[in-house]
């Protein structure tokens, strides 16, 4: 069956509204998830920090109360640490479907 140019024409500029829709839609979800990434490092990179300060506080003169209270805050924040790394894969590990929201 032999198409019309118009009628060809017009397909094609349908596919490429579609085309350049579906673009815009995963250069938003690309620019979402790299402030997520963004957000989940800086989040991980301060929790580095305290942990590494709590643990240079548990050398220095202080009282054995002090101590276990710094011990516990750096198991806390090792804990959230860990938990973090692992949403952070979860959320690079997505596969995005531009059709759904």
């Amino acid at each position: 069956m032999v198409t019309s140019y118009p009628d060809e024409n017009a397909r094609l500029r349908a596919q490429l509204l579609e085309q350049q829709n579906t673009l815009r839609q995963m250069a938003e979800y690309n620019r979402l998830l790299s402030k997520r990434v963004a957000a989940y490092a800086s989040e991980i990179n301060r929790l580095k920090a305290l942990v590494a300060k709590l643990q240079r506080m548990q050398f220095g003169k202080s009282s054995e109360k002090l101590r276990e209270k710094t011990q516990r805050q750096v198991r806390e924040a090792e804990e959230r640490i860990n938990t973090l790394q692992e949403e952070l894969a979860e959320t690079l590990g997505e596969q995005h479907d531009p059709a759904l929201p």
